[in-house]
């Protein structure tokens, strides 16, 4: 079959094939596979199907267009703009099922002898084939029989012996015994009628309900056994066998090649029925030394439940199951269904196959009813530590297919999958989506990490981390408990939380690092919105930087951006600690701080320094000669922040540059100064909560709010409650650097050129924690995880003169104070995406927007 063009949603066009195989594993259309591994060379993620039984060609390719079909409009939905690149090519196998037909797959012919049904012919030649003629005409003389008695059925069983002497590719133990022979009887004496068991699918043509006069086939109570359902047992066993075969000695060589190709494809197998068979022995008999697949999903396999199962944890047997490897081949965990509603494989699978070889091929549902029960029936066995049982998820949350140390997924899809063929459907495909996205290599540069309170369980509160990806996929990490990280139930003071009691788990900072290895130069955005509890206390850059190599920024509540343009900043440095502290201030880390500001932000920076009367005299020297430096002075007795508006004298400001001690007042964080700015009063400090600060800042206009947090600190948890609540009430940047690790100021040089200057920090920033607004205008914009803020305005359309004066070196304080004033009002006035939540206020707010404008406009003259 020559590759064909499907076109999908989203102009994304799928190149499609079908590879063919004999019975033996003979790839029966080389020119198909050569192509297919050729178009590998160019695809980023190649699909790897396989169909179960009874498929001929039209049906197997058509339910393989089907299910790309239903996969497309998945992705569509869930990733429209793939955030890496996708080119797809979807591949299937094609290998003879339909000459081996399951005991539930047809209905029999009552009126009509074995030996005449057309259906049972096909069946009965299969078996006999793999005969001595002599053994095959008995066989056939019993089979054409209308009933067996108990010693006809052993001589039957005794004779297909050698036709069913199963591969050791389960169990790791071939072979049909005489035990075995006994067992194969007494199961075709309890099997079901098989008319009775059907259900509508893929094989199935039926319902749950028999045909119209079916007979039972079974009269196990009288010592009479039905040779018709003897023929479809004996052929499951074949095809069970026939499907391993196809696997490991055709599909494995086509499946290396993928894997091999030139470009390193994503190899994704999808494989339902005894098609899981075929795939999972195709996996595990490639080379050693073979890449990894990418994903394994796997549809109602009909195999074992114990074939993952490790040595010891196979009912029976010693050995392990035959795919317990099949995990460790795969980069992402693998997914597998199982339903209640597949009659074959939770009431007739376990019957049919009793070799010791089918054991461990062959419960997550309780009470599996036979140690030779299917995979698809009741989830994996023997692998419990392991295994990870789920409902299927809604999208946009997507399945957690992360490095866990978990490594098979088992669905429980009794709510979307209602019978053994009924797997194409939007769950499924979304199973498919979750694992295409999924891996370390699928995380975008621009993801969210969110970290929230879950106390939904009855155990003690825990911290869930979930990455959100920019297009609105949720991927679950993981959670822990919340006094794991350090935090206390209830805060009263500063002694509750120790800086050095914050810890990460090693096992979710390991995870983290493996689901973000690929992206280490981009930053890492962290959600940390309600419910949070104490989470915004935990020093998270402190935590994450440094394992994930990379720079770690926080999100405030809202989408605004601040008006912050020009090629100037005016900063206003205070440096400032409380007698009662231990006095670590220096006047050499202020003027550092100071030159820092001046060299790295690539603008003109004009610097107003403002300290105790300690560090005074030696910051003039320092710095007093520096040109657009004033170190103002000498302080007068009135309290810091008139000081400095005083000495502002009506210019704006556009960075509050504080360096000195925290201070936590049960949940409220301050920042502590000396008492006055000639240190007058040893006993107390001067506190400034989040609320006096605000509308400190927003007198003097300030859109930007550093904090540096002195080494000893009386409370850095102090200053990080108190940065937060800022960043939560006002757009612009808010940015907490802790000087205990960053003595040589090297970090805080790298965030300065970060937030202010538009370039990308060579190296993590564990000593800052930074908050600024998404989308941001400016140089910010290159590090935010959106594509643009959303505001209740366009600034530049109703704002056009106002920030062409904000924009001058010297703005008039009045003129910022009222741009702050409305970006607080826009804050104040929309929902938690930044979207309006009343057009009547967004209305107003625009209206008095365009106003003020206007009266900048008459004030000022425009920029002159």
């Amino acid at each position: 079959m020559a590759f064909e063009i499907i076109e999908g949603p989203g102009g994304v066009t799928t190149p499609y094939g079908v590879v063919p195989f004999d019975e033996h594993g003979n790839c029966t259309g080389p020119a198909a596979r050569d192509e297919a591994v050729a178009r590998a060379a160019e695809a980023t993620d190649v699909f790897l199907f396989s169909h179960g039984w009874n498929n001929d060609w039209a049906a197997a390719t058509g339910r393989y267009r089907e299910f790309i079909a239903r996969y497309g409009e998945a992705r569509q939905t869930g990733w429209p703009a793939p955030d890496r690149p996708y080119r797809p090519l979807a591949i299937g196998v094609f290998w003879p099922s339909t000459a081996l037909v399951a005991p539930w797959e047809r209905a029999p012919d009552i009126a009509a002898s074995v030996a005449r049904d057309a259906q049972r012919s096909d069946e009965l030649l299969a078996l006999g084939a793999a005969l001595a003629p002599a053994d095959a005409g008995r066989l056939y003389e019993l089979l054409d029989r209308g009933r067996l008695t108990a010693a006809e059925a052993a001589e039957v069983a005794h004779l297909l012996a050698p036709a069913l002497d199963g591969p050791a590719d389960e169990l790791r133990a071939a072979g049909t015994s005489a035990e075995d022979a006994e067992e194969l009887v007494k199961a075709w004496g309890r099997m079901d009628n098989p008319a009775a068991s059907s259900e509508a699918g893929e094989d199935i043509p039926d319902d749950d309900e028999p045909e119209p006069g079916a007979a039972p086939a079974v009269a196990g109570g009288l010592g009479w056994l039905d040779p018709r359902g003897i023929i479809r047992a004996a052929t499951v066993l074949l095809m069970k066998d026939r499907a391993g075969r196809v696997g490991a000695a055709g599909v494995a060589p086509l499946l290396e090649a993928l894997c091999r190709a030139p470009g390193n494809p994503r190899v994704h197998l999808i494989g339902h029925s005894y098609g899981a068979k075929v795939l999972l022995s195709a996996l595990c008999t490639a080379p050693a030394d073979t890449p990894p697949v990418d994903s394994v999903l796997l549809l109602q396999p009909a195999v074992s439940a114990w074939c993952f199962a490790g040595a010891g944890h196979v009912p029976g047997s010693d050995g392990p199951g035959g795919y317990h490897a099949a995990p460790e081949r795969s980069r992402e965990p693998i997914v597998t269904t199982f339903s209640r509603h597949d009659v074959p494989l939770t009431r007739l699978f376990h019957w049919a196959v009793r070799r010791a070889s089918d054991l461990g091929e062959v419960s997550i549902a309780a009470g599996p009813p036979s140690r030779y029960a299917a995979l698809g029936g009741f989830g994996p066995q023997g692998r419990d530590d392991d295994v990870r049982v789920l409902d299927p998820v809604q999208p946009p949350q997507v399945y957690p297919l992360g490095p866990d140390q978990r490594r098979i997924i088992a669905v429980r899809a009794d709510t979307v999958i209602g019978g053994h063929g009924a797997v194409t459907n939007p769950a499924t495909a979304w199973m498919l989506l979750s694992q295409v996205r999924a891996g370390p290599a699928a995380a975008p540069q621009n993801t969210v990490l969110r970290i929230r309170l879950d106390r939904t369980g009855p155990g003690p509160a825990r911290a869930a981390f979930e990455l959100h990806p920019t297009d609105g996929m949720v991927v679950p990490i993981g959670s822990v408990p919340v006094r794991q990280l350090g935090l206390p139930d209830v805060i009263r003071s500063a002694r509750d939380v120790r800086e050095s009691g914050f810890t990460l788990p090693a096992r979710m900072r390991d995870l983290l690092a493996q689901w973000l290895v690929d992206h280490r130069r981009a930053p890492l955005w962290l959600d940390l919105s309600a419910p949070r509890g104490y989470l915004h206390l935990v020093p998270w850059e402190r935590l994450l930087s440094a394992p994930l190599g990379r720079t770690v920024l926080r999100l405030p509540d809202f989408t605004v951006p601040s008006n912050a343009t020009g090629e100037s900043l005016r900063i206003v440095l205070v440096a400032s600690e409380p007698r009662t502290t231990s006095m670590t201030l220096k006047a050499r880390t202020v003027a550092d701080l100071a030159l820092h500001w001046r060299q790295l932000t690539g603008r003109r920076v004009y610097l107003h320094v403002f300290t105790d009367v300690l560090g005074h005299d030696q910051l003039r020297t320092d710095l007093g000669h520096l040109d657009g430096v004033t170190v103002a002075g000498p302080p007068p007795s009135t309290g810091w922040l008139g000081w400095i508006e005083d000495q502002l004298a009506g210019t704006a400001i556009d960075v509050l540059h504080f360096v000195g001690h925290g201070y936590l007042a049960g949940e409220h964080g301050c920042l502590a100064l000396a008492a006055d700015a000639v240190g007058g009063d040893e006993a107390t400090a001067r506190l400034i909560g989040p609320a006096e600060l605000d509308d400190f800042m927003c007198r003097t206009g300030a859109w930007s709010l550093c904090v540096s947090a002195m080494p000893w600190n009386a409370s850095i948890a102090g200053l990080r409650e108190l940065a937060d609540a800022t960043a939560r009430i006002r757009p612009g940047v808010t940015m907490l650097h802790d000087l205990m690790y960053d003595d040589d100021l090297k970090q805080f040089g790298a965030a300065v050129g970060l937030f202010f200057g538009g370039t990308a920090p060579a190296q993590p920033l564990p000593a800052v924690a930074g908050w600024t607004e998404p989308g941001a205008s400016g140089p910010r914009a290159t590090f935010s995880p959106y594509e643009s803020a959303t505001t209740l305005f366009d600034a530049g359309e109703y704002l056009s003169d106002t920030r062409q004066v904000l924009a001058l070196d010297r703005t008039p304080t009045w003129v910022a104070t009222g741009t702050r004033i409305l970006e607080g009002a826009q804050v104040d006035w929309s929902g938690p995406s930044g979207a309006p939540d009343d057009p009547d206020a967004i209305a107003a707010l625009r209206d008095v927007t365009e106003l003020f404008n206007a009266h900048v406009r008459r004030q000022t003259g425009g920029t002159s």
